[in-house]
């Protein structure tokens, strides 16, 4: 049987036939806004889904800034009950979607929109999810990066060409399903040869090559650092640095003067003739005679050591860091290789500068809760199930997390612990020995970015047991308000059939092995 899927399906599973369980036993964490602070003596083991979530906050998340969204979930129209973050349908043609709403598949569509007269938030909203977790990054980084180049007065040709450059390589293929590189030339691009490469006349960006874009043009250039800085390994019309160019090569040369004479004062391998015998000549911008050396603040060429010339000033006691124009450096890799930030210290997590092949992003931040994580990867793009409690059995608990940037809308999605969940389409779900549920999110409820929510699967207060009697704090929700003979609790919402009839049995809980947990998406309608 096949279901028509919008996103995947979030499963974990109880006991030793599922894996992977983590052995250690701790303290069950709360929902939302009240962090659970203790267990009061009750244990539960925490079970993980599939895509690792950010370290949990001890209080009320933060805003989101410019990255918060107003509201997420995929734009078509209902089908059966599928998971919360992969689009599965990629052949869908760009159209109206059953709900009215035009919805872009495409990472190149969402950036189209985007970028026209349309509300950012807007296009995200009315676009795939795929789009989304493709698209959002791209526009991240347009904002932060390419901000001018990117701007409505400036062709798309230009902004793509500083994406391939400014952005991780593996937005180039977003950029690129413009229809770069098919052979025809399009409006928005300056030329298409047909081909990804790069090196030759035209860039794997659909941009003419040029001095300066990073990318070596074998047949015009020696070298491009994409920049147009004389003093370092290659000059602004791309071309190495040698003595005799007239370009002083900063941290290798002491000087240049256009020739390759030895006694004019700067010799045929352009140091400084009379560098190194302590004296300070009109020439020079330094000179401590045997103490010159590459970590010095003075380097063997008699040049200031500074960073950017791809030598590290390391030396603490000959003054690195005290000595005018100097500055004690962690690394100085000249600015070429990218290992080594602007300012000579080394790259971490949250700097703000993308590191290629370490890095998925960077945007300056920690924050667990963004686009970018804290450990400096794309964020989850879909709900997950983030911790499920057993025991003891009048407080067991499931609790999920929203690791997206959007405010997702929970009435369209639901919690089972049947692998049979999917019969809800059909009405024909059954709770068996009335252990087993299959039950949806109330109208109306939702969970923001970076939110948990907790269900407590009894009730949630009243009666012979209760959540709030075990842990100290009410859940966000509850599956049998009147467990344990308890009086339905009106301030907490329940949990909802998931089909006409009733799919929550009247002694729903879950078993401690051999059964899954899962969240999963249903906006009604047939398979």
């Amino acid at each position: 049987m096949h279901l028509h899927a919008l996103a995947c399906v979030v499963v974990l599973c109880l006991g030793e036939a599922c894996s992977p369980v983590r052995p250690e036993i701790e303290a069950p964490i709360d929902a939302g806004e009240d962090r659970l602070e203790s267990a009061k003596g009750s244990a539960g083991v925490r079970l993980l889904s599939d895509v690792p979530t950010p370290a949990e906050p001890d209080a009320a998340m933060g805003t989101w800034g410019a990255a918060a969204r107003d509201a997420a979930g995929d734009a078509r129209g209902g089908a059966g009950p599928t998971d919360a973050s992969v689009d599965n349908n990629p052949t869908s043609d760009e159209g109206a979607s059953d709900t009215g709403l035009f919805t872009y598949t495409t990472c190149s569509a969402l950036r189209e929109c985007a970028r026209g007269s349309s509300v950012e938030a807007e296009c995200l909203r009315a676009s795939s999810l795929e789009a989304r977790t493709l698209g959002e990054p791209v526009l991240t980084c347009e904002r932060q990066r390419c901000g001018d180049a990117c701007s409505s007065a400036t062709s798309l040709a230009d902004c793509n060409a500083c994406l391939v450059k400014a952005c991780p390589a593996a937005l180039t293929a977003c950029v690129r399903e413009s229809g770069c590189g098919d052979g025809n030339r399009s409006p928005t691009e300056e030329c298409d040869d047909g081909n990804d490469q790069d090196g030759d006349a035209c860039t794997n960006a659909c941009t003419g090559a040029r001095c300066g874009d990073g990318i070596v043009d074998a047949a015009h250039e020696e070298c491009d650092d994409g920049n147009a800085i004389d003093t370092d390994a290659c000059s602004h019309t791309c071309a190495r640095a040698s003595c005799g160019d007239n370009i002083v090569h900063s941290g290798v040369e002491g000087c240049d003067d256009g020739n390759l004479i030895d006694g004019d004062g700067c010799s045929a391998q352009c140091f400084i003739e009379g560098c190194g015998d302590g004296i300070v000549q009109a020439t020079e911008e330094c000179d401590d005679g045997p103490a010159n050396a590459d970590s010095a603040p003075c380097l063997v060429t008699c040049r200031t050591n500074r960073c950017g010339d791809g030598k590290v000033c390391s030396d603490v006691v000959s003054g690195c860091g005290a000595r005018p124009g100097t500055k004690l450096e962690m690394c100085d890799d000249g600015k070429t290789t990218g290992a080594c930030r602007a300012d000579c210290t080394i790259p971490f997590c949250g700097d703000g500068e993308v590191q290629p092949l370490v890095e998925e992003c960077d945007d300056g931040n920690r924050n667990a809760f963004d686009m970018c994580s804290n450990e400096c990867k794309a964020a989850a793009s879909h709900l997950l199930i983030t911790e499920v409690v057993t025991r003891p059995a009048g407080a067991e608990m499931i609790e999920i997390m929203n690791p997206t940037g959007f405010s997702v809308a929970l009435s369209d999605y639901g919690l089972s612990d049947n692998h049979l969940y999917y019969k809800i389409v059909s009405g024909t779900f059954t709770t068996a020995s009335g252990s087993d549920f299959a039950a949806r999110f109330p109208d109306g409820a939702t969970i923001g970015p970076g939110e948990y929510r907790v269900v407590a699967l009894a009730n949630a207060t009243g009666g012979s047991a209760s959540f709030v009697a075990a842990y100290g704090k009410k859940p966000d929700f509850e599956l049998r308000p009147t467990a344990n003979g308890a009086v339905d609790d009106a301030r907490i919402p329940n949990m909802q059939s998931a089909q006409a009839t009733s799919s929550i049995g009247a002694s729903a809980s879950l078993t401690d092995g051999g059964e899954p947990v899962v969240l999963f998406f249903y906006r009604g309608g047939p398979l």
